[in-house]
């Protein structure tokens, strides 16, 4: 099994199910940490932590640890194919979360996968297993995941190390055909979903609870 490095401490995928199945990954590995993830085509890929025991899921008893790409490493696509700004129906949705996408991932990563409920504002919520954050989750006070403090914490780089624009899920509101993305600076500003940038994909991975 490949170890990989969270706060340069290596642990195998089965440590850290027991650290989070015993309640204690949030005093195990801080309150801003990383994680490396092999991933087909790229290679050791770098996720922050972004928030423990956040996310809504099936069951109450799973303790989760939610990670986000600490940067764009993946192709720009547009956030919907067709134009139109509805997550739940988006192009770049089914993409993140079809099986060709999922087998990406080595196994001990995959096994710890937990869908979630995710809150699209005023339209239907999703079950998913990967997705892109809202503009409440990285802005809103009561909504946003801990790592989130700054504008700065939003800005991500592409493979060059530039920084670059990303799509976020949410919709601008009174425009179909746009939704919100995260400017270079940190800023959030609505883009025509046809067109194609870049995207920084979160997720979450839990055990079930020690009792």
């Amino acid at each position: 099994m490949i170890a990989r490095t969270i706060i340069e401490t290596e642990y195998t995928w089965e440590q850290i199910e027991e650290i989070l199945a015993a309640g204690k990954a949030r005093e195990t590995f801080g309150e801003d940490g990383q994680i490396t993830v092999q991933v087909e085509g790229i290679g050791t890929a770098l996720l922050n932590i972004l928030d423990y025991d956040k996310d809504k899921t099936a069951d109450s008893d799973m303790r989760t640890m939610t990670l986000q790409f600490a940067e764009l490493l993946f192709d720009e696509m547009p956030f919907d194919e067709k134009g139109s700004n509805k997550w739940e129906e988006s192009s770049i949705r089914r993409h993140i979360n079809s099986t060709a996408f999922k087998e990406k991932f080595e196994e001990g990563f995959r096994r710890l996968l937990v869908p979630v409920l995710k809150e699209n504002e005023d339209r239907e919520a999703t079950l998913d297993t990967f997705f892109l954050l809202s503009v409440e989750e990285m802005k809103a006070e009561e909504k946003k995941y801990q790592r989130f403090r700054s504008e700065r914490d939003c800005v991500k780089v592409n493979p060059e190390h530039e920084t670059e624009w990303h799509w976020t899920r949410s919709a601008s509101r009174g425009v179909s055909c746009n939704a919100w993305c995260v400017y270079s600076s940190g800023v959030v500003s609505g883009h025509d979903a046809i067109f194609a940038l870049r995207c920084a994909p979160a997720c979450v991975i839990g055990a079930q609870a020690i009792k």
